[in-house]
């Protein structure tokens, strides 16, 4: 019995299924069906039962999930306990690359207020990737896009970024274009699965199927590429240099915006972590880091 199968357990407890598990901790239901029968075993008892296509915990299963649920509060204490002791003044943060980049100008200002507080940035290939570690306590903030809700997560909303269309001068396109303006277009993609996954799902869920023109991980390659002619790329304006730059940005009609945020357990924060929430929330913070 380890903590992870705790928390599965109690997730498919608050969710009701184990696809509404999967989603709220970033797990496949695969991976949550097998620890969980792996529990059972152990446990030898029956934890849940299939209703229709749906699994439901049994009697004896939601004994076992408040349980857990009291275990992993203990567990939780433990971690505050250790965090409000600690004089380190040291924070973890877990965001993925491309918001990695937006929250830079935030940590420069927050180096120059407070140069004592040690601050760790890790990062994930995705969503799914900086709950995780969240939800395990690996780090105690994560920043990420909002709007994915998740049981016992906090978000804290700190600034808005316009996704925008970067591509080649002189492009035949409208100067606002519209998602049917990406069919067929040829595009530079992430090569790490998980990050090409979502976009694709996004590109599915709008109906449109662009031309691959490039696949790589490192952001400044997207920008050599587009300004060399080979493919256009999805970014936030904020990240795209000087308008000066052999490239053409164009908004979405309508406008499309991404909201980002703090995420983090429901639980206390450290100082060092209210420190760097507060930061982010007061007014001007982001015009003065960037």
């Amino acid at each position: 019995m380890n903590l992870q199968q705790l928390r599965y357990l109690t997730a498919l407890a608050d969710a009701g299924s184990l696809c509404g598990a999967g989603r709220c901790l970033g797990v496949s239901e695969p991976v949550l069906s097998r620890a969980l029968r792996a529990l059972e075993r152990e446990l030898e008892v029956p934890l849940f039962t299939k209703s229709g296509r749906r699994l439901v915990l049994t009697p004896r299963g939601a004994e076992v999930s408040e349980a857990a649920r009291r275990a992993l509060e203990a567990v939780d204490e433990v971690r505050i306990s250790a965090r409000s002791s600690s004089e380190s003044g040291s924070l973890r943060v877990v965001t993925t690359p491309t918001n990695g980049m937006v929250l830079n100008r935030l940590l420069a200002h927050v180096v120059r207020l407070w140069p004592d507080v040690a601050l760790t940035i890790e990062l994930a290939d995705s969503h799914a990737g900086v709950m995780l570690r969240i939800t395990e306590g690996e780090c105690e903030l994560g920043f990420e896009e909002l709007g994915h809700p998740s049981p016992d997560v906090k978000t804290t909303f700190v600034t808005t970024e316009e996704i925008v269309l970067v591509s080649p001068r002189g492009l035949q396109l409208p100067s606002s274009i519209t998602y049917e303006d990406l069919d067929g277009l040829p595009m530079i993609m992430p090569a790490t699965s998980s990050r090409r996954r979502m976009l694709n799902e996004w590109f599915t869920r709008i109906g449109v199927r662009p031309t691959p023109a490039l696949e790589a991980d490192d952001r400044s390659a997207w920008l050599t590429a587009a300004q060399s002619g080979l493919g256009s790329f999805i970014s936030y304006r904020s990240l795209v240099p000087s308008s000066s730059l052999p490239v053409d940005v164009r908004s979405f009609d309508p406008p499309k915006r991404a909201e980002l945020g703090f995420v983090h357990r429901d639980e206390p924060l450290s100082t060092p972590a209210m420190m760097l929430v507060e930061a982010g929330c007061a007014p001007g913070a982001w015009m003065l880091s960037a």
